[in-house]
């Protein structure tokens, strides 16, 4: 009978650590769902697209939705900037 009542007293906590389990789990699936499907972030660096791109490295958004509709071709760079100086901040 004690052992009844001492798992009882654990309930609550097993509960609330499956509950949270599951909201991680829901959050890692969005983070993985984003990453593969929707955009990613990259860092680039190196000389091959110097007027473009920074040698000293940039990190770039790469969306993965546009081609699947065929607006954008494998490989294509779409530019825009926006950069903050020291001054602005």
């Amino acid at each position: 009978m004690r052992l009844l009542n001492y798992l009882g007293q654990w309930r609550s906590v097993a509960k609330e650590a499956k509950d949270l389990t599951v909201t991680v789990a829901k959050f890692m699936g969005l983070l993985h769902v984003t990453d593969a499907y929707l955009c990613s972030s990259t860092l680039v660096y190196g000389p091959s697209m110097l007027p473009t791109l920074n040698i000293s490295g940039d990190v770039l958004l790469s969306e993965h939705v546009s081609h699947r509709f065929g607006k954008v071709g494998a490989g294509d760079l779409s530019w825009f900037g926006l950069r903050m100086t020291l001054e602005r901040l």
